[in-house]
């Protein structure tokens, strides 16, 4: 039996907090039923294996890329937003794009503003 402290209706509403995304936010973007996790956060039923695999996955890239960007704060609301962050998450993939190099690229724009 998992720690209580550990199990995925525990860790990640905390991820989700952190980050600022709404569970139904996150489960559109990794193409899941926001019910199963509101069950999973009630105690009532826990993931799947697969579903919970698929939501750490994307919150610890989130977790990245706003370390990457830093200070500037990722958007999860508004208009269109799990559309945006398909692709903005597709692109990466598509284009190699690590987040390493985002935060090369976020290191560089901010030294050429105070180099100016």
């Amino acid at each position: 039996m998992a720690l209580p402290a550990l199990s995925n209706g525990v860790t990640l509403p905390a991820k989700m907090r952190h980050l600022g995304i709404a569970g139904k936010v996150a489960c559109a973007i990794v193409g899941i039923p926001s019910s199963r996790l509101s069950l999973c956060t009630s105690g009532i039923q826990d993931l799947s294996s697969d579903d919970a695999a698929k939501l750490h996955a994307l919150l610890n890239k989130l977790s990245e890329i706003q370390q990457a960007v830093h200070p500037f704060p990722l958007l999860f609301s508004g208009e269109s937003i799990v559309e945006r962050w398909k692709n903005i998450l597709d692109r990466m993939d598509k284009e190699n794009i690590s987040v390493e190099s985002i935060a090369v690229a976020m290191e560089q724009l901010f030294k050429q503003q105070f180099e100016s």
